[in-house]
């Protein structure tokens, strides 16, 4: 089993023109965000945060908390955060909790 937080890694403000990937390995993982503020675009193509796991991703950005989502059928997840040369926000955090 393994649990824990996965963050943008600064504060107050993420720094522009960045990209880090965090993996964790552990299936039928809980993800929960538990504060999201990323700048704002249509389809996400200046900052991001994406989740993937078992073939799917998912790609959010802006200041609305993606759902919550348990991760059935993958033995790890990936957490990617982006963010292009420009304007920047609060970040985001999330907990996780895999039961196998």
């Amino acid at each position: 089993t393994a649990a824990g937080t996965i963050t943008d890694g600064y504060t107050p403000t993420y720094p522009s023109a960045v990209e880090h990937t965090v993996t964790v390995v552990g299936g039928n993982c809980r993800v929960e965000w538990t504060s999201f503020d990323l700048e704002a675009s249509e389809n996400c193509e200046w900052d991001y945060v994406t989740l993937s796991a078992g073939g799917d991703t998912w790609t959010y950005c802006g200041g609305e908390l993606p759902p919550a989502q348990t991760l059935r059928g993958a033995r790890e997840f990936s957490v990617t955060f982006y963010s292009d040369a420009a304007v920047v926000g609060a970040g985001f955090d999330l907990v996780y909790a895999c039961t196998e």
